[in-house]
């Protein structure tokens, strides 16, 4: 549980340190969110099971209120919260409601959810293990290896733009 508050505390600093930093995300600064995500569902999925399929049911429908009072502007939290939104989005998020967040919790936890016995851990070769991670490795892991190899690598820009990570004018 210590592990799991630091590294909430780690996110929380990590937003407001954004936020005071005023400027908005680049694609390499919301890739924070897959690493913390990694660090989160790695020893999760290993030792707490049963804590992790809890808790990311759990952060679905909180991120799923979050998303509705901003949507409504409910008036005590939906100045922070567009806020707070506003700092991360990009042009995938042009839309009334940011779906990324959800996206990436859904990415990672399908695995988990969709299992019929998730925490089951009988299984000695450690496949069940493997197939848990499944999410954790091509979100977390795979979805910002091909960013960071491609914004290193990569050759072609997007409409023929320098930065191909700006929305358009």
């Amino acid at each position: 549980m210590g592990m799991y508050v630091a590294l909430l505390l780690c996110t929380v600093f990590f937003i407001k340190w954004q936020f005071n930093y005023g400027h908005r995300t680049t694609t390499a600064t919301r890739k924070v969110f897959h690493l913390l995500i990694v660090l989160v569902y790695g020893p999760g999925l290993w030792y707490q099971c049963r804590l992790l399929f809890l808790a990311s049911g759990l952060m679905l429908g909180l991120l799923i209120v979050l998303e509705m009072a901003r949507l409504i502007q409910l008036s005590p939290v939906a100045g922070i919260l567009n806020t707070t939104v506003n700092m991360f989005i990009d042009e995938k998020d042009a839309g009334p409601v940011a779906l990324t967040p959800i996206y990436l919790l859904v990415g990672c936890s399908l695995p988990l959810w969709l299992h019929p016995s998730p925490c089951d851990m009988t299984n000695s070769a450690g496949l069940q293990t493997l197939l848990l991670s499944a999410g954790v490795l091509s979100i977390g892991i795979g979805d910002t290896a091909a960013s960071v190899a491609g914004y290193h690598l990569g050759r072609h820009k997007w409409n023929g733009k320098d930065d191909p990570f700006q929305p358009p004018p």
